[in-house]
């Protein structure tokens, strides 16, 4: 859920996160920023995701690239005009502008 949202993390502490990810067992798992990043917010004896807590954060940081990297090149008018996702799990993207 994005938006402000309490989550539970190490010893019970609560903290606000900017993004949260709702688990069964009430103890969700949550990203706040410190200033300079994100951080993730979790008890790891409550982590109920299908993969282990670095695959995890893998596979966000790879999501949060390739929607900086859409998004900025948009603003700059570049389009996404090949899009290939690589059998190691990298994406390789290919932009274009059209100058007039």
């Amino acid at each position: 859920k994005s938006g402000p949202t309490e989550v539970r993390g190490y010893r019970g502490q609560t903290s606000t996160a900017r993004v949260g990810v709702e688990q069964n067992n009430g103890y969700d798992l949550g990203f706040t920023w410190n200033g300079n990043e994100y951080e993730l917010v979790a008890d790891l004896q409550f982590w109920q995701q299908a993969w282990s807590v670095d695959r995890f954060i893998s596979m966000v940081t790879q999501r949060y690239a390739y929607s900086t990297v859409v998004n900025e090149t948009a603003k700059q008018g570049f389009q996404v005009t090949e899009q290939q996702k690589n059998k190691d799990g990298s994406i390789r993207l290919v932009v274009q502008r059209w100058s007039a």
